[in-house]
């Protein structure tokens, strides 16, 4: 016997459609917010990344537009403070060009609150993930040391000249500069280089704090 064939309710999907409708809004909203702040910080440099000259209608860039659905999506997991927040590590870590897509969710991650999780008994409710004092002071220390890098490199690029370390480590530090240079994020290439190729210094204090 053939069931019969449900009518979807008119007020139902008109409901669903308009709370759709006020979230697609909202979150372009915010990246619009996010839009202006990247202009104001970078002017003209931002814009020409997605615009294509290209007008609708209404006089808009369908470049910007485009590229402002595709930021919507990509950002559309973090909170207002977290980006906020994210936006003013930018300026510090992007100091030159403005960060691509990737480069913002990854400052945002890194920006976002700590998850915790559950023992296992509901009732008592969430905890923080545990870390040793060790880990922690040798992770504080590596990133104090990665700024403390990066800050120097862009004093030496301010001041009109690069002085590199002789070896490997002047090898990475030329690497992260030239990652810089083409509008990329300088100190995660650093990291990144640090974790590939680890001088024997940076091995020893790795075993050191272990």
């Amino acid at each position: 016997m053939l069931k019969p064939i449900q009518t979807p309710d008119p007020g139902n999907l008109a409901a669903a459609a308009t709370e759709h409708a006020n979230a697609l809004a909202h979150t372009l909203r915010r990246v619009s917010r996010v839009f202006q702040v990247l202009h104001g910080c970078y002017g003209g440099l931002f814009l020409s990344k997605y615009s294509n000259g290209v007008l609708n209608a209404d006089g808009e860039d369908e470049g910007m537009l485009s590229t402002q659905r595709v930021w919507a999506k990509g950002l559309n997991e973090f909170d207002d403070d977290t980006i906020r927040r994210a936006l003013d590590r930018v300026k510090v870590m992007h100091p030159e060009f403005p960060p691509s897509l990737p480069q913002l969710e990854a400052i945002c991650r890194a920006c976002a609150p700590r998850k915790v999780c559950t023992d296992g008994h509901p009732d008592n409710g969430p905890r923080a993930l545990p870390m040793s004092g060790k880990l922690r002071s040798a992770n504080a220390a590596r990133a104090r040391a990665v700024i403390e890098k990066h800050d120097e490199l862009a004093r030496q690029r301010r001041a009109g000249g690069i002085v590199l370390d002789q070896g490997l480590a002047g090898l990475k530090q030329a690497i992260a500069r030239a990652v810089g240079d083409a509008g990329g994020d300088e100190a995660a290439e650093l990291v990144r280089l640090d974790h590939l190729l680890p001088t024997k210094t940076e091995m020893n204090h790795g075993g050191a704090a272990q």
